[in-house]
């Protein structure tokens, strides 16, 4: 039985990932026209959707795994939450600064009210 390696099922994917990549950070380094960086970007969008749903997938197999199941999410996504968190933080300081503490406020209000109505919707949910 041959194994299946996921570098060489993929290998087309990655190299556009990085050939993508590049081409945004030489874009910006170099002052690119913007209409062809936001052509790439959404290339990159694109790209990173697909992965997006690879990741969802795992994760959707993981969690039907009896009681290891839910221990492997936490570790998975995890470094995930982390990450975004520490983006948001560091943008609203970085704005704060920057003399925008009123959008600030707005959009941790906004984020804030957003949770909460999932919240509310996901308890309204498991009653009716």
């Amino acid at each position: 039985m041959k194994k299946n390696n996921g570098y060489r099922k993929y290998w087309k994917l990655i190299v556009l990932w990085l050939i993508l990549i590049s081409f945004v950070l030489a874009s910006f380094i170099g002052h690119f026209d913007k209409k062809i960086t936001g052509a790439i970007i959404l290339l990159y969008g694109l790209t990173t959707e697909i992965f997006g749903l690879a990741f969802g997938a795992l994760i959707s197999f993981c969690g039907t795994l009896p009681w290891i199941g839910p221990f492997l999410i936490r570790i998975l996504l995890w470094p995930v939450t982390v990450v975004i968190n520490a983006l948001a933080v560091s943008v609203g300081l970085i704005k704060v600064k920057q003399g925008n503490a009123k959008q600030v406020l707005g959009a941790k209000l906004g984020t804030m009210l957003l949770a909460v109505g999932i919240l509310l919707g996901y308890i309204l949910g498991k009653f009716i």
